[in-house]
């Protein structure tokens, strides 16, 4: 969508759209903003909330009052500054992706699953990460070790409530520097999934080779919707 269609919007320093989704949490009450499929950039940004009858409305009606001065209807304006991740940090995160109500999901076109991709300097060899999700949107069933991986490596799975699974994963020998995959979380999206719900896959304790490579997750965020690439553009509120 234009930017000028979108509730919330995120701009570089050169005012070019930051391609991002939002997803309201449960309670209905707040909504986090996910850049898609990667970090923000080191650098600066403005972050705008539509304020306005067509913009961001409290489920009791209220309008924003984005300044703060006691008058509702204006936009929240902030600008904020991105740091370079120290050298030799790892990400470790999942892809954002649209999969619809009853279906498996597949996120890329090489298999089914959601990926687990570590962005690393060279020598891991075991991660452990959480991962939270809304479990009436998404069912996490199991997991897969990715392709390419040396023999003997692991990929272990310990979903410890709906909505909260564990991941593991193990190598015998210490893996090249890039970006990879080591494991793809299988999943379905329950067939009573409401259409456009969104959600973020929240990944969390992140430890590479028990805490000896800094690491920081990367988020992802699943529309219950079909789609084809990275979800973009998703607005808060219906005009």
């Amino acid at each position: 969508a234009p930017p000028e269609d979108l509730d919330v919007t995120l701009v570089d320093a050169t005012g070019g759209l930051v391609e991002s989704a939002l997803a309201v949490n449960e309670a209905g009450n707040g909504f986090r903003l996910v850049v898609n499929n990667g970090l923000l950039a080191a650098g600066d940004y403005t972050l705008t909330i539509r304020g306005g009858e067509n913009g961001v409305v409290a489920a009791d009606g209220r309008l924003l009052d984005g300044n703060g001065d006691g008058v509702a209807g204006d936009d929240y304006v902030a600008s904020f500054t991105v740091d370079p991740l120290p050298a030799g940090t790892a990400i470790v995160g999942v892809p954002g992706f649209f999969e619809d109500a009853g279906q498996d999901v597949v996120v890329t076109s090489t298999g089914g699953g959601i990926p687990v991709i570590v962005t690393a300097p060279e020598g891991v060899m075991s991660l452990d990460m959480e991962l939270f999700y809304n479990p009436a949107l998404l069912e996490v069933t199991g997991i897969e070790l990715a392709a390419g991986l040396p023999d003997g490596a692991l990929s272990l799975i310990n979903v410890i409530t709906p909505g909260h699974a564990v991941v593991g994963f193990f190598s015998p020998q210490p893996l090249t520097a890039g970006s990879y995959e080591v494991a793809r979380l299988l999943a379905t999206v329950p067939a009573a999934a409401e259409t456009d719900r969104t959600h973020v896959l929240d990944v969390s304790g992140v430890s590479l080779n028990e805490g000896l490579i800094p690491a920081i997750d990367d988020d992802g965020i699943h529309v219950v919707a079909v789609g084809n690439r990275a979800p973009t553009g998703v607005g808060l509120s219906t005009d």
